[in-house]
């Protein structure tokens, strides 16, 4: 018999994704289920599109909110402000990619991992591609180049990768957030960037909270199927647009998250990973150069968050930080000054 826990759901939707309607059957089918599930739709089709009516007449329990498309990051901060924000009482909300399936006891098996884990401000579980065979994501990886990968890619699921633990960032296709940690995590009133748009938005956020003392966890017994749009040998079928921003966004995320020591100190390794990008960009994938264009111009905005997040680290509004605050009922610091907890809320109108 399902049960009903202090979480909601939200799936960012743009297109008519042929997968909504089974990542929304995997929600309703999970024997914990969410007490809200909103769909933020960037589909500028028409609205009475009979497709779209019957979907929305099959899952009568779903708000369904239209939106200009303003990309992932934007439609993942409308996900929270929708669930966490109408519903002072959730404490987790589950972020979705329409292309993902999840098995039942997903969302039961994440939560009683994150409920004797207060330092854990995102999770997600074992992603596999459809089969079940080989892992889409066991959790993201940085290595010393810079670059993100997600661990196990493309290698079959035979057990390597089993284990609950820690990792550097996971998968924005089906990721966990606490409601505790929202405040301490928005810079300039956005907990996702929307300078980003789309791609590395989830790894510029969990840089960003261990940043600030905060921890992402893998679950490997919650299991999922996702599609993914974008795989390899399948690079040209994605937008020109999004490649751009794929490919610019590693800067902005260098800009706001790494310290110009660290950098000059990695540089034997992200100097040949540059040198690739630009002789790919120039011969292989002409687009991406205006990528480099687009960076520049964002990167004003970039240092400004970056100050914001040095601020926020010298307050250090990390797990302690809110622990100390409930225990005590004195305010935690915050990068303008004082912020109550009390008064937090779904923690996206704090930034400077």
């Amino acid at each position: 018999m399902a049960q009903w826990a202090a979480y909601g759901a939200g799936i960012v939707h743009y297109g008519s994704d042929p997968g909504l309607a089974q990542c929304l059957a995997s929600l309703r089918a999970q024997t914990v289920r969410p007490a809200r599930i909103v769909v933020i739709d960037h589909d500028a089709a028409d609205p009475s599109d009979p497709r779209r009516t019957a979907l929305q007449a099959g899952f009568p329990e779903v708000d369904w909110i239209h939106a200009p498309n303003g990309g992932y990051a934007a439609g993942a901060n409308r996900v929270v402000e929708q669930v966490l924000g109408h519903d002072p009482q959730l404490e987790f909300v589950l972020i979705l990619n329409p292309d993902v399936e999840l098995e039942a006891e997903f969302a039961a098996r994440i939560l009683a991992e994150l409920d004797s884990r207060p330092e854990v401000a995102l999770a997600s579980g074992k992603l596999l591609r459809p089969g079940g065979r080989l892992i889409d994501s066991a959790g993201i990886e940085r290595r010393r180049s810079r670059r993100f990968f997600d661990r196990g890619s493309e290698e079959p699921d035979d057990g390597r990768y089993d284990r609950v633990e820690t990792v550097f960032a996971v998968s924005g296709a089906a990721l966990w957030l606490r409601r505790s940690a929202l405040s301490s995590l928005a810079l300039d009133g956005e907990l996702f960037d929307e300078d980003f748009f789309s791609y590395h938005e989830d790894t510029d956020l969990a840089w960003r909270a261990r940043q600030l003392g905060w921890r992402c966890l893998y679950v490997p017994t919650a299991r999922a199927i996702h599609v993914r749009g974008w795989r390899q040998g399948a690079r040209q079928r994605v937008a020109a647009p999004i490649r751009r921003h794929s490919f610019k966004n590693r800067y902005l995320e260098l800009i706001k998250n790494e310290s110009p020591l660290a950098l000059l100190l990695a540089l034997p390794f992200v100097l040949p990973v540059e040198l690739a990008r630009l002789g790919f960009a120039v011969f292989g994938d002409r687009v991406l150069l205006g990528a480099y264009r687009e960076a520049f111009r964002l990167a004003g905005r970039a240092r400004q968050k970056r100050a914001i997040l040095r601020r926020k680290r010298s307050g250090r509004r990390g797990p302690e930080a809110l622990a100390r605050a409930r225990a005590t009922g004195v305010p935690v610091l915050s990068g303008a000054g004082m912020a109550p907890i009390a008064s937090s809320g779904p923690g996206l109108t704090e930034g400077n």
